[in-house]
Parts: structure tokens; C-alpha cells; sequence
């Protein structure tokens, strides 16, 4: 007959420790503590934000935030914005991460799909990511997906942490 399985209770039942008191191990005290992250404190200095922007008028418009060389990037914050459009006008983009030197994008991030509906419309997608690391060479960008009939504005934004390389 096969064990039944439970769900472990606590971290004494997940190891499956017990001692004869029901008590905590007093071995596994020294070992076991409570951890507060201190990084983005640490890095709160080196936090920035940098934007890039085209006119979107045709397939493959693209706007592009290169790794300048001797920096790191560790990005925590990508987004997308289209603005400006005709009332009607159909937007589609997306963002792509590329490593140094590739034309493939590794990652493809927000996208955005929409109408403008009214003048002044704003479009936008945004996405608060686990930190990326974008080493010098590598570069953001968002590119327009549409023939739009007419041109709009896009925009990559990303939030991240310049750090040397």
C-alpha cells in the first residue's frame, strides 16, 4: 500500500525533523535565520530611467536603447508607449531584448496593440520584470509590427541600474 502524501506543515514538517519534546531542533537554530535584501538600497543610487523614440511610419520602425560599452545594465523595468496617432490608426508593437550582436531577439517583452480612438490617445504597455542583466553591446528596443496608416510616436523606456562593466 502506497504512503499517503500531506503538505508539510512548517519547516520542521517539510524536513521531517522531530524530536521527543516537540521541540525545534537545537541544532538547526544556529542554521536557520531571517534574511533582509539590502540590494536595492545598495544600488539605489545607480537607479535611472532612459528612453528612446521614433517615428513609427513603417514596418520595422524601431527605437533602440544600446549598452553603451563599460556598462552593465540591470534592468528592472521595460515599457512601451505610442502617441500622437490619427484618430483610427492601428498600432502594433512589441519589445525585444538583444544580446551583444545578435539580430534574434532573446526575450520579446511587452507588446502593444491598440486603436486611437480620440485625439491625444495614449497607448502604452509596461512590465516590472525580475533584473535582467544586459551586458555592454546588448540593446532594448521597440519596434512598430504595423503599416499604420498613419505615423505614430514609439517609445521604449527602461527602468535599470547602471553599473561599470
Amino acid at each position: 500500500m502506497a504512503a499517503i502524501q500531506r503538505i508539510p506543515r512548517g519547516l520542521l514538517s517539510l524536513l521531517d525533523l522531530k524530536s521527543a519534546a516537540g521541540q525545534t531542533p537545537a541544532e538547526l537554530a544556529p542554521y536557520i535565520q531571517a534574511v533582509v535584501d539590502l540590494e536595492a538600497y545598495y544600488l539605489s543610487d545607480a537607479l535611472v530611467t532612459q528612453q528612446s523614440t521614433v517615428a513609427a511610419v513603417a514596418v520595422g520602425s524601431t527605437a533602440t536603447l544600446p549598452v553603451p560599452p563599460g556598462e552593465v545594465w540591470r534592468v528592472v523595468g521595460v515599457s512601451v508607449t505610442a502617441d500622437a496617432g490619427a484618430i483610427g490608426t492601428i498600432v502594433s508593437a512589441a519589445v525585444g531584448l538583444f544580446p551583444a550582436g545578435s539580430a534574434v531577439p532573446l526575450v520579446i517583452m511587452p507588446s502593444l496593440t491598440g486603436t486611437f480612438a480620440a485625439a491625444g490617445d495614449r497607448l502604452q504597455a509596461g512590465l516590472m520584470i525580475p533584473p535582467l542583466v544586459l551586458g555592454p553591446g546588448s540593446q532594448l528596443s521597440a519596434s512598430c509590427q504595423n503599416v499604420p496608416a498613419a505615423g505614430y510616436t514609439l517609445t521604449v523606456r527602461a527602468l535599470f541600474h547602471r553599473l561599470p562593466a
